[in-house]
């Protein structure tokens, strides 16, 4: 192998850890609200579509933009949902209190999927409780 061969070799070998070196930061991470508590459970639905979730609100009310929760473990923001509206995340956006992403699975998924048990709303007047469609 001549010296540009090994230029780019190790070239690819760094953009290529790089590309698989795990979480990014972001400006979302935050601790779930331990002090918060939830007022009420409301009719939107969270059902998996294996490594995203839709959401759909059939309830009667409108939610403007809020923080979604997993798991009380796992957030991201959500711009809003009015009534009748459905909405469709990314698993691997919602992120913890370290930036480490929600393990979506996946077809390249090198480790067991985690489950979705629980999902909330954070608004100015507390949590939400909305209704985990089966997840596997």
């Amino acid at each position: 192998m001549n010296t540009t061969q090994a230029r780019v070799a190790s070239l690819f070998a760094v953009a290529l850890l790089t590309a698989c070196g795990g979480s990014s930061q972001v400006d979302y991470a935050k601790p779930f609200p331990a002090a918060a508590a939830q007022n009420k459970t409301v009719n939107i639905q969270v059902l998996r579509l294996e490594t995203e979730i839709t959401l759909t609100n059939t309830s009667a009310q409108a939610f403007p933009a809020c923080t979604m929760w997993i798991n009380r473990q796992y957030s991201r923001p959500i711009d809003g949902l009015d009534i009748g509206k459905s909405l469709t995340l990314p698993l691997s956006s919602f992120r913890n209190e370290f930036s480490e992403s929600f393990r979506a699975g996946g077809f390249f998924a090198t480790e067991k999927p985690d489950r979705i048990a629980q999902a909330q709303l954070e608004t100015e007047t507390g949590l939400i409780g909305l209704i985990v469609v089966g997840d596997r």
